[in-house]
């Protein structure tokens, strides 16, 4: 029981790990076409 918990909380904290990683790679792709536009 505790382990499926352990591995759950994994999978959470991996999802979110992912997600905040796309955003940021957003983010950093909207910058880099803000500042070649502006070129």
């Amino acid at each position: 029981m505790q382990s499926s918990v352990l591995i759950l909380l994994e999978r959470v904290t991996l999802m979110s790990t992912y997600e905040e990683f796309m955003v940021i790679l957003t983010v950093a792709m909207l910058i880099v076409a803000i500042l070649n536009y502006k070129k």
